[in-house]
């Protein structure tokens, strides 16, 4: 191997050690994210309404629906609550919320709850 080589290996060697040792203690904090607890619905004959309890260190939520293929993401707020409109009476739906953390001192990581906080809603029937 000639010594150029070696030299790139070793200094690639060292900036992954050092950056290995990097403190990370305030991002720490923020590695076991909890998911939304008191996931709740409400509806009306064309809309189903979300909200849930604020996650400590969460910066945002993603918000999901299932359907026959799978999860799908529907978008990320930053509140605690989400509103989906124009929806067909008495259509059920299943719908889940993921906290996360994201931070752009940390080259942009992100950090999500392990679980997801799972309901499931209907709009509500329209009354003849």
């Amino acid at each position: 191997m000639n010594k150029k080589i070696r030299s790139l290996i070793c200094i690639v060697m060292v900036m992954f050690t050092i950056a290995l040792s990097v403190p990370t203690t305030v991002f720490a904090a923020k590695e076991e994210l909890l998911p939304p607890a008191n996931l709740k619905a409400s509806s009306t004959t064309s809309s189903i309404t979300l909200s849930w309890d604020v996650v400590e260190c969460a910066t945002g939520y993603r918000v999901f629906y299932k359907t026959r293929c799978g999860w799908q993401k529907h978008s990320d707020v930053k509140g605690t609550s989400i509103t989906f409109n124009n929806l067909p009476s008495g259509k059920k739906y299943t719908l889940a919320v993921k906290s996360y953390y994201h931070c752009d001192c940390h080259a942009g990581r992100v950090t999500w709850s392990r679980a997801f906080a799972i309901i499931e809603a209907a709009s509500a029937p329209e009354v003849p």
